[in-house]
């Protein structure tokens, strides 16, 4: 009868490898772990960015003001904006929903780790559009402020003229800026 070698790792080759692969991991993971936080702020970024753009585009294509607000149900502008929010044709002019007006979209809230606020020229605490696609007097800033830290803050900048702009990071420092040039402040 022939032997047959057998082929094969030891005990000893098998946890080299495991540690070489572990120690490999804990150099990738923290910068895997940025890269999704990252993505994260992005597509919290985008989602309201996307519902500014809807609301202007609503104003000009009905020709009429439409109001963007927070909305913890959305059936009625209040809360706060990281509950969530409402797009709709402000038929009365009146800054609230009512039954004359018309929904065009419920802003579902916001993913756990953010706060979205407002800030505007005028202090009110909704954004509208006329049906030039211009903002009624007022331009600002919605804040979007990640409890990961500053480095995962956004902004969407809305201009006088109904331009909505994403921050950057314009000093390389890995932290985006206001128009002004400022870190964005979440505090």
């Amino acid at each position: 009868m022939l032997k047959r070698k057998l082929h094969g790792v030891t005990l000893v080759e098998l946890l080299v490898v495991i540690a070489i692969i572990l120690i490999m991991a804990m150099f990738a993971l923290p910068g895997v772990n940025d890269i999704y936080l990252k993505l994260l702020s992005k597509t919290e970024l985008e989602r309201w960015r996307a519902n500014i753009q809807l609301t202007r585009q609503t104003a000009i294509s009905s020709q009429s003001r439409a109001q963007l607000c927070p909305s913890i149900n959305g059936l009625a502008c209040n809360g706060n904006w990281h509950q969530g929010g409402m797009v709709f044709v402000d038929k009365d002019l009146d800054g609230q929903w009512s039954a004359n007006d018309k929904l065009i979209r419920r802003v579902p809230a916001a993913e756990e780790s953010f706060t979205v606020s407002w800030r505007s020229f005028q202090g009110k605490a909704f954004l509208q559009f006329n049906a030039n696609g211009f903002t009624h007097a007022q331009n600002g800033t919605l804040l979007i402020c990640s409890s990961n830290g500053a480095r995962y803050h956004r902004a969407v900048i809305v201009s006088r003229s109904g331009r909505a702009r994403i921050s950057r990071d314009y000093d390389g420092d890995g932290v985006h800026e206001t128009s002004q040039g400022n870190a964005i402040d979440c505090d």
